[in-house]
């Protein structure tokens, strides 16, 4: 059955985090579908404590909260993203990937990001910050080579009710419809990347993605051959981008939210 996203909603002009704010509300007894948007945000949040900022109005700043978390949610962080290709592809004529674990790329290009915060089995805040009209001389200059905005007229409202039916469809689906089409979608596979911050044996490495596994985790084949499975602690993967050489570095809370 489809989960249902958007009522009620919290909107703030200004907001430090929506997140902060979502975790508030659910810790009060706010209901799943909730969300909490702002035109901007002061401290907005990203993966290991990195900033997300945006010029106000320009981007999609929202917070979902979805409650409880049963076994079938194992892959939120990954049916997440996926929700947000969708919503973005619709509402302008794009093509959407998805760089593990919870990047949204467009052309190579990040387009958006998600943040999962969650106290299982209880609840979960599920936080999407998605450029939606963002001109390119607007990004900071450290971001102009390698963020991108979903243009071509699409407003954040409009965007908003695409993220939330989507959303709804996607964090419902079955585990193996979310590999499935992550799989489909996959950024990284046959690219080269290094990582750190891995547990085990695995604690740091380099070697060519080579798709996930039932469970989500990142697949990964290393210079001697082994094929190693990325999927517990932080880990912060550098990307290599190809013919420009450029490196891009995210990282993400692995497994389960």
């Amino acid at each position: 059955m489809k989960a249902a996203f958007g009522v009620p909603r919290r909107h703030y002009r200004v907001a430090d985090s929506t997140n902060e704010r979502a975790r508030e509300l659910v810790a009060a007894g706010a209901p799943s579908g909730m969300l909490v948007t702002a035109s901007e945000q002061t401290a907005g949040r990203g993966r290991r404590g990195r900033r997300w900022s945006a010029p106000a109005g320009k981007a999609l700043l929202v917070s979902a909260i979805l409650a409880p978390l049963r076994a079938e949610h194992a892959l939120l962080p990954l049916a997440v993203p996926l929700a947000v290709c969708e919503a973005a592809e619709a509402v302008a004529p794009l093509r959407c990937e998805v760089k593990w674990p919870n990047d949204v790329w467009h052309k190579g290009r990040k387009l958006a990001g998600v943040l999962i915060e969650a106290q299982p089995p209880d609840w979960a805040v599920i936080g999407i910050g998605l450029n939606v009209s963002i001109e390119p001389g607007e990004f900071p200059d450290d971001l102009r080579h390698s963020a991108t905005s979903v243009g071509h007229g699409a407003g954040t409202e409009k965007t908003l009710e695409a993220v939330c039916d989507r959303l709804g469809e996607w964090v419902e689906a079955a585990p193996d419809r979310v590999v499935a089409e992550f799989e489909a979608r996959d950024a990284l596979r046959g690219r080269e990347i290094s990582w750190t911050g891995a547990g085990g044996s695995a604690g740091e490495g380099s070697g060519v993605a080579d798709g996930i596994d039932e469970r989500g985790n990142l697949l990964v084949l290393t210079p001697s051959g082994e094929r190693l499975s990325l999927g517990s602690g932080e880990v912060t993967l550098h990307v290599s981008s190809g013919s420009e050489g450029e490196d891009f570095a995210s990282s993400g809370r692995l497994g389960p939210v």
